[in-house]
């Protein structure tokens, strides 16, 4: 039986804290009483300094037309909606700008689901006002990559500034740059606490059987992939996934080696569809899970790669062009056969038209049927009937609608006979 959270889960890390706190009690040491929720303290006090033994790039810097009035054209691809082309990376990094700020979507909510829907439409909303053309689909997956931005920008603050000064008791009132003070404290109280410590080792675990990670850097997947289908490489699950990985990595070589070993076991026209492809990759890879497709990348929903049947891995268009395949195969012989079926006919035609003898069913003797035109000549050597020389006769054994057609054609012939005489 499915359980449900008593009272819904709380909005804020503050109100997490505080509830914990009442269920454990005022008796004795709780596991979560180092993890108090400190005084907030001024955004002037003094910030933390994370030494680093390199020089990074810093933030991105987005689009430069953004909110001047000036709106940027930017490409989508006509899949799951994803931006692609020059201007994707940008969007990216705009959209990223927009989340970092804490005074319009605060770190210290727990989930963004929690997020209030006036912040969602107010990001969407500037958005529309900014590019040339949005489609309404791109609505989902560009909340979807705000989460998603959210989230890294949540965890990069986390390994940045927490981790390497945890062990500071003054760290809650050391809030690193263009981060709120306020939000500071209440992040470093939560991360402290155990509740977060066993959330944050579960994550690490399952992290470790996602496989190797990707190469591609910030660069999306639908980007790698329109880059893919615009030199007019395939683009199908496995081809992706060994596109942006580490080819000297030994595990990555196995893995090919492992789907190489499968593919051959195909029969040569199976082994050029992407089904079947994506059919091996998924054996040895493993089902989709929820929320997100493999290859395709973050952020893209599931309804868009896979409309009718989430569950199932295979491609739509490979399913259409394997079903198209069969029943032009299929008409193609039963053209075939109608053409058999034609010449047959006019064959039999042609025969009749020539001159021949056939029985009188009425009187049994031997008429003599001629086309227009035609002279018809016994041969007096031989010592068969005319009848048998010239045609087969008709039997009551022959097939009814020959027989129809014969005695019709002799109808024909006798009526053209008579207005030549």
């Amino acid at each position: 039986m499915k359980r449900t959270r008593q009272g819904g889960r709380p909005r804020t890390m503050s109100q997490l804290l505080e509830e914990t706190s009442s269920r454990s009690g005022s008796t004795g040491r709780s596991a979560n009483e180092s993890a108090q929720l400190p005084p907030t303290v001024p955004a002037a006090e003094e910030q933390v300094n994370t030494p680093t033994s390199k020089v990074t790039r810093g933030q991105s810097k987005g689009i430069p037309e953004w909110n001047t009035g000036v709106k940027v054209h930017v490409q989508f691809n006509g899949i799951n909606f994803q931006p692609v082309g020059e201007r994707a990376g940008q969007l990216k990094s705009q959209l990223g700008q927009i989340v970092r700020n804490g005074h319009r979507v605060p770190l210290n909510i727990l989930d963004w689901k929690k997020v209030g829907n006036d912040v969602k439409e107010e990001i969407w909303e500037e958005v529309k006002k900014n590019l040339v053309e949005v489609p309404e689909g791109y609505k989902s997956v560009c909340l979807e990559n705000c989460n998603l931005l959210w989230k890294d920008h949540k965890s990069k603050t986390k390994s940045f500034h927490y981790v390497p000064n945890k062990d500071d008791p003054e760290l809650s009132s050391k809030n690193p740059p263009h981060i709120v003070a306020e939000q500071w404290s209440e992040l470093v109280a939560y991360w402290s606490s155990e509740d977060a410590k066993v959330i944050a080792e579960r994550n690490s675990m399952n992290r470790e059987l996602r496989g190797p990670c990707h190469k591609t850097g910030r660069k999306h997947f639908s980007q790698v992939r329109y880059e893919m289908e615009k030199a007019g490489e395939p683009v199908d699950k496995f081809s992706v996934w060994k596109r942006t990985r580490d080819l000297n990595d030994h595990l990555v070589q196995e893995f090919i080696k492992s789907y190489e070993e499968k593919l051959r076991k195909e029969s040569e026209e199976d082994q050029n569809l992407t089904s079947v492809k994506d059919r091996i990759f998924h054996s040895l890879m493993g089902d989709d899970g929820h929320g997100y497709c493999r290859t395709f990348g973050a952020g893209v929903p599931r309804n868009l790669v896979y409309p009718k049947e989430s569950n199932i891995s295979q491609s739509t268009d490979d399913l259409v062009q394997k079903i198209t395949e069969q029943v032009r195969q299929e008409f193609q012989l039963q053209l075939q056969q109608l053409h058999a079926r034609i010449d047959f006919l006019q064959n039999k035609d042609s025969s009749t038209a020539s001159p021949r003898q056939v029985a009188d069913a009425t009187s049994g003797h031997e008429i003599l049927r001629e086309s227009i035109g035609d002279e018809i000549t016994p041969n007096a050597n031989s010592d068969q009937p005319l009848l048998e020389q010239n045609s087969p006769v008709t039997s009551p054994s022959q097939n009814g609608s020959e027989r129809v057609l014969m005695a019709k054609r002799a109808k024909q012939m006798k009526a053209s006979a008579k207005l030549t005489k």
